[in-house]
């Protein structure tokens, strides 16, 4: 692909072949993982590109306006897991603190489904 939007799911973090991937990573190993929606805007990254990311799973939401890096060997443990039945779940401190029905509901639903 030779948008904003970079290369797919497959993408590994320690070989981007798309620059602004790559450039996103400089902040956030930087930063424990964590970018702020202003430095990905400053990197050139639209609203839209951002939330393809996040769709992809390459992003997190973690608060509004600030995101984590989902790393290839995350997303790599995550098939391992549902090629063996398991359904990976990752919740975040913050929402299970301050949205615990929202987690709780989002689990409930998760397991009706299984």
């Amino acid at each position: 692909m030779g948008d904003e939007n970079g290369p797919g799911p497959a993408m590994r973090d320690e070989n981007h072949s798309h620059p602004v991937d790559a450039a996103i990573l400089e902040p956030a190993r930087r930063q424990h993982g964590i970018v702020a929606h202003r430095e990905l805007v400053s990197l050139g990254l639209s609203r839209s590109a951002i939330g393809r990311r996040g769709e992809r799973g390459w992003l997190v939401v973690l608060h509004r306006g600030v995101y984590a890096i989902a790393y290839e060997r995350d997303r790599e443990r995550d098939r391992i897991l549902d090629a063996a039945g398991w359904r990976p779940v990752r919740i975040t401190w913050r929402q299970l603190t301050q949205t615990p029905d929202e987690v709780e509901r989002d689990l409930r639903r998760m397991l009706r489904a299984a």
